[in-house]
């Protein structure tokens, strides 16, 4: 279901301090989560999202490149024994981290 990033990051949060570790999935925008700095530099959100979009289509993307095969090597999001769970600025961090989209 829907859901703010507020209150995305309040159950991350929450889930964090339980015992509890489910397999999550957090989902953002392009706005949210895209990382390249070229992306990044653009002023309107509208066209961030369209350039982050034609990068991707167009294969011009390193970051979105590289996740196939840096992704398969990242314990902390691949490993099943992990009990990170991570809201969309963990995400962002890691992307950035690994030099990978996330």
């Amino acid at each position: 279901s829907s859901r703010t990033h507020s209150q995305i990051a309040q159950v991350v949060s929450e889930l964090k301090r339980t015992v509890y570790k489910p397999k999550i999935c957090v989902l953002g925008s392009r706005e949210q989560l895209c990382i390249n700095p070229d992306v990044m530099k653009e002023q309107n959100q509208a066209a961030k999202i369209h350039m982050c979009r034609a990068k991707v289509a167009a294969k011009t993307c390193s970051y979105y490149n590289n996740f196939d095969t840096k992704f398969k090597n990242m314990t902390t999001m691949t490993d099943d024994t992990s009990t990170d769970i991570m809201d969309i600025e963990a995400l962002v961090s890691e992307g950035r981290k690994n030099y990978i989209c996330p």
